[in-house]
């Protein structure tokens, strides 16, 4: 009799667990007295794939693995690695390091959260992998950790004091937090803001609007479609193959590298150069410290550098770029889009170098101030040139003259050529 009224009980707690979502076996494995582990397995039947639930995971240290999947229902896997803790304590330690699970059908919520009190009797390693409907919306906390995201649609929230956050194949709306972790971010669609203390950031084939920040580490953006702001203290910019109606980022210390990019475009950087190519739009450059190399652009480009060199080659539009202290060269390369556009290099401490191409219809006026001698003048295209205390003008017109060319230098010399 007393055997039956036990089976009775078990039963019970078993149905209970099933019809609360989960039903959690424990196996214990022993690798020896410095090493176990204890792995338990949860699963939520009724959870439907239509975005109306939301899993939340707080208070807990370690890594999380979660992957998205067509269709209702999700599973939960905890598993616990101890080392070296005594084999008479590994069970006290294990129920030290618990987890709480929670599911509230009323509230559409799954809750995961626990704490860890093992009192330095070893060191628990703890790995939480999920399988939840794609449609779902994250709130993730961790303590310590890394977070590893895949395949799902909705709202999320991913913070880590102390791991990386990978997220690919990830739609809709996205905020993520580590401290002193990597962030990377593959294949999403949506609205994403990221930082990151210490480490990197990457993101690679975006559509949407992203926003990212780090201080002490890089960031790198290749295949990005959409507005993109991003900023960096001490660490550099790397961006490739971004489209999008506006385009900013900022770096103090680092450098910034740009190529194949399109739209309303912003650079300034503190201290470091600003290397680009294969632009295309409304460009506008700065850096308060270092040079500005660009490679072929089609637009209109705004550049100044406040202690270096202006190097333009393959440009197609206007330009506008000052330079207190370095050195002006700019190709120019004809095209009919130049039309009623306009020209204008100033360096108050070095050199300009023009090359204008034939076509152009150019109206150029040059001046080279604290100079008296003609020679600091030099042209290919015939000049009128005037010399007036300590003053070099020179002026002439090609082609018409309808694009004006304005070229001053102080305290350097002037050359313009023409292929």
């Amino acid at each position: 009799m007393k055997n039956k009224i036990k089976i009775y009980i078990l039963l019970y707690i078993q149905i209970i667990a099933y019809l609360y979502g989960y039903y959690a076996p424990k196996k214990i494995t022993n690798s020896g007295n410095s090493s176990t582990r204890i792995k338990q397995t949860y699963r939520f039947d009724q959870i439907p794939d239509d975005g109306s639930y939301t899993l939340s995971v707080e208070d807990i240290s370690g890594n999380i693995k979660l992957k998205g999947h067509e269709g209702s229902g999700a599973k939960l896997i905890i598993t616990r690695i101890a080392h070296g803790i005594p084999e008479g304590e590994i069970e006290e330690v294990h129920k030290l390091a618990r987890s709480f699970i929670t599911h509230s059908e009323d509230e559409e919520l799954v809750i995961i959260s626990g704490e860890e009190k093992t009192q330095n009797r070893g060191h628990i390693e703890s790995i939480f992998e999920l399988e939840f409907p794609k449609n779902v919306n994250l709130n993730i906390k961790l303590i310590g950790g890394d977070i590893d995201i895949y395949g799902i649609n909705g709202e999320g929230i991913f913070e880590t004091k102390g791991g990386d956050i990978s997220i690919e194949l990830y739609k809709g709306r996205l905020d993520a937090i580590t401290d002193g972790g990597e962030i990377n971010i593959k294949n999403t669609e949506g609205i994403i803001r990221a930082h990151s203390l210490g480490s990197d950031l990457r993101v690679i084939d975006l559509r949407g609007e992203i926003y990212l920040s780090s201080i002490g580490g890089n960031i790198d953006l290749d295949q990005v479609n959409g507005t993109t702001d991003v900023q960096v203290t001490g660490g550099s910019i790397n961006l490739s193959n971004i489209e999008g109606e506006k385009i900013g980022c900022r770096t103090s210390g680092g450098p910034i590298k740009g190529e194949n990019m399109s739209g309303i475009i912003s650079m300034k950087s503190s201290g470091s150069d600003i290397e680009v190519s294969d632009l295309d739009g409304e460009i506008s450059l700065m850096t308060s410290g270092g040079h500005i190399i660009i490679d072929s652009l089609v637009g209109s480009l705004a550049c100044e550098a406040s202690s270096g060199n202006i190097d333009m080659k393959k440009i197609i539009g206007s330009v506008d770029c000052l330079t207190s202290a370095g050195d002006i060269e700019l190709e120019l390369i004809y095209d009919s889009f130049i039309k009623e556009k306009s020209i204008h290099m100033e360096t108050h401490l070095g050199d300009a170098i023009i090359n204008i191409p034939e076509g152009l219809a150019g109206n150029i006026k040059s001046t080279i101030y604290q100079a008296s001698s003609e020679k600091d003048l030099n042209s290919e295209i015939p000049l009128l040139i005037n010399i007036d205390e300590k003053k070099v003008t020179g002026e002439g017109m090609v082609g018409g003259g309808t694009v004006p060319i304005n070229i001053e230098v102080y305290n350097g010399s002037i050359t313009i050529k023409q292929d």
